[in-house]
């Protein structure tokens, strides 16, 4: 009985550290993403204004990292106050 009831005040904390987990993978893979595009056409990109829309795209990627590990401290914070 207060086990389950334990668990179940714990499980939507795991289930919000499994998505900020979910979230970081899936920006780094896209990270990788970029990066192999810009490995195989650095030199196209290089010579067109489209590598304009590379560098935006690596600015969004870097705020979306920042907000993330905003969130995950947040998240870290309410979790150390629930515990406690």
């Amino acid at each position: 009985m207060s086990i389950s009831k334990n668990l179940g005040i714990k499980l939507p904390f795991i289930i919000l550290v499994w998505v900020v987990m979910a979230m970081g993978i899936g920006s780094s893979i896209w990270l990788v993403r970029v990066l192999i595009i810009i490995q195989i056409e650095g030199i196209y990109i290089a010579n067109e204004p489209n590598s304009l829309i590379l560098s935006s795209e690596i600015i969004f990627f870097i705020v979306g990292i920042l907000i993330s590990i905003i969130i995950m401290i947040k998240i870290s914070k309410i979790l150390l106050e629930k515990m406690m």
